[in-house]
């Protein structure tokens, strides 16, 4: 949307196949990590280095702002790498505004990861949760799941299946 008052979002269609397991050939896993924080603190960082118009987090956010469009394209080209890619990107980018969105325990997991990975990233607010790692191939998938199942970081930490709705945004009245 715009900036202004009165928001007027403009809504394009985005196919969700380069993310979709089920369309990607199980490219895309998600990882929970088992570390639970509340994301208020990060979230109160943010929005006070916003405030403030701290240089460093006024640039990170600009180029946060550029995502969409470039992600999108990605995703309606159906390319894996380039989506991978850029989701590590922005991640890079979310730990540049608040470092404290990530942890050594996070870090440790794509670190023994990393040569099976095209890219991964949080999802939510940062600092634990569930990651979302987007793999190289077939072979790298298994490889990773092979990984963190044989050596958690804790007695929580999962992969988890997951789909892609297709229908959309449904509201339903009663």
């Amino acid at each position: 949307t715009e900036p202004g008052m009165v928001p007027d979002p403009l809504i394009h269609f985005v196919p969700a196949d380069v993310l979709d397991p089920r369309s990607n050939g199980g490219l895309t896993l998600l990882y929970y990590t088992g570390l639970r924080r509340l994301a208020k603190n990060i979230l109160a960082d943010v929005v006070g280095s916003y405030l403030s118009r701290d240089r460093s987090a006024m640039r990170i956010l600009q180029e946060l702002h550029v995502f969409p469009p470039v992600m999108a394209e990605a995703m309606s080209q159906k390319s894996i790498e380039p989506f991978g890619r850029l989701i590590d990107i922005a991640w890079g980018l979310k730990k540049g505004l608040d470092p404290e969105s990530t942890t050594p325990v996070i870090e440790g997991i794509l670190e023994s990861v990393a040569g099976h990975i095209f890219g991964a990233t949080l999802l939510g607010a940062g600092g634990g949760g569930f990651l979302l790692l987007v793999c190289r191939s077939g072979a790298d998938a298994q490889d990773v799941r092979h990984i963190l199942s044989q050596d958690p970081p804790n007695a929580r930490a999962r992969f988890f299946d997951f789909d892609i709705n297709q229908e959309g945004l449904v509201v339903t009245v009663s």
